[in-house]
């Protein structure tokens, strides 16, 4: 079943002014390479592959909720702002309230990661109250906070922003592809974890606009090229200094890996095999060339509604009134009705990794790449790593990975819980066998 969403409310041009507008509160992340990471990927596939990482874990709050966040409050009119969240988004918007003059209350999972609860309170000053672990729970006691305050202070003074269904929220965390996409624009894919939605349902929107804008001027270029053929003045253009985007029109005419036999560099080539024709100008290859960069996401198998939604061609939520156990809290959350429809039409692929992929990830930026990431993160990283994304997408080569989040309980990474506990049964065992003999 179709979901009614207005379209009009999360656009390529609605994340370039929440870009703009959040500019002066948040960082422009920056891109790095790790190679043994690249080396992953390439071992996985059989072939060369590089992964571009964009640190939204170096990010304000330690994650890329607080781009969301600060869109949404700037264009709230309420002096109340009630919101629920395992963390992230639960941070940022307590620091985004802080920054802007507002009132923040945030709803948490009583299961929330303590060094999370502190810097929602502690930190960033908002008030905290903590309910059952399950979205129910939370969904429901926000609408009471908000009730209650509407009641005291006024219906106008307090709103709720979504964590991840609020359009200005999902206007925000598109941000990231702007910045990414300007950082590395010849990405053939971005790699983001889903919890809710909301960062993948902004990227998308963003990323599948970015090549359309790109193709245009691009194709203007290459009826040049092909005009300045037709007319024997190609020699003016390389001439001029256009020698690379010559080559560019080229490549783009005869397909990418049928270019003609150029040497700019000593100003001959050799333009009589094949004829070149203005008429016969390829413009599918232009789009072989520039193909749109696709958008992939990862999930882990505990909480993998975007699957699920993408298998069925309709919302599946993850089970209700249900707790679920995953290492990677932060993408525990159901696709809704404003990030389903965009994740159904715009995103290419959803792929799900296991427990321990997830955590052999995590570990593995830790100690190779010398980064400090939250296990929602190392979502993203086990899919960029796996042989199933290159088995589906063989022509990937290189790959945008948001790496969302860096805000982990350092005395309960998810490997030292599994020693304690092989400790804890190997004790077990040891006191047994002792009353045994």
């Amino acid at each position: 079943m179709a979901i009614a969403f207005d379209s009009s409310l999360v656009s390529a041009e609605l994340v370039k002014e929440a870009c703009s507008r959040i500019e002066p509160y948040v960082h422009r992340t920056r891109v790095f390479t790790c190679d043994q990471l690249s080396q992953l990927a390439t071992d996985a596939s059989g072939s060369s592959r590089k992964l571009f990482l964009k640190a939204e874990h170096e990010q304000k709050v330690g994650a890329f909720k607080i781009r969301g966040a600060i869109n949404a409050i700037s264009l709230s009119t309420a002096d109340y702002v009630v919101t629920q969240s395992s963390g992230n988004h639960a941070q940022a918007i307590a620091l985004g309230c802080k920054l802007l003059g507002k009132t923040a209350v945030v709803v948490m999972p009583e299961d929330s990661p303590a060094v999370k609860v502190s810097a929602v309170r502690d930190t960033y000053g908002a008030e905290v109250r903590l309910c059952k672990p399950t979205q129910e729970a939370r969904e429901a006691m926000s609408a009471e906070v908000v009730q209650e305050l509407r009641t005291k202070h006024g219906a106008d003074k307090a709103e709720e922003i979504h964590p991840n269904q609020d359009p200005r929220v999902v206007n925000g965390q598109g941000s990231v592809a702007v910045e990414l996409l300007e950082q590395q624009p010849d990405l053939d894919a971005i790699v983001v974890s889903i919890g809710g939605g909301g960062l993948i349902a902004g990227i998308a929107t963003y990323a599948t606009n970015f090549t359309d804008c790109f193709l245009a001027p691009l194709r203007l270029f290459t009826e040049v090229v092909m005009t300045a053929l037709q007319n024997g003045t190609i020699a003016d253009l390389i001439q001029l200094g256009f020698a690379d985007l010559v080559l560019l029109g080229m490549q783009v005419r005869h397909g990418l890996n049928s270019a003609p036999n150029i040497d700019f560099r000593s100003k001959q080539m050799d333009i009589t095999k094949p004829n070149y024709t203005h008429g016969d100008f390829n413009f599918e290859a232009l789009a072989v060339w520039q193909q749109q960069t696709k958008v992939i996401g990862a999930e882990p198998e505990a909480a993998k509604s975007a699957y699920m939604s993408k298998k069925a061609g309709m919302l599946v939520k993850n089970p209700p009134n249900t707790a679920i156990h995953t290492i990677a809290d932060s993408v525990k959350s159901s696709l809704g009705p404003t990030t389903y429809p965009i994740v159904q039409e715009l995103v290419d692929a959803v792929f799900i990794v296991s427990e321990q992929e997830i955590e052999d990830a995590t570990k593995f930026v830790m100690e190779r790449a010398k980064q400090v990431i939250e296990p929602g993160c190392g979502v993203a990283v086990a899919v960029a790593t796996s042989k199933q994304l290159y088995e589906q997408f063989p022509d990937l080569r290189n790959i945008g990975v948001i790496m969302c989040g860096g805000n982990v309980d350092l005395t309960q990474l998810p490997w030292m819980r599994t020693k304690r506990q092989l400790e804890e049964n190997g004790s077990e065992q040891s006191l047994k066998a002792t009353k045994t003999q």
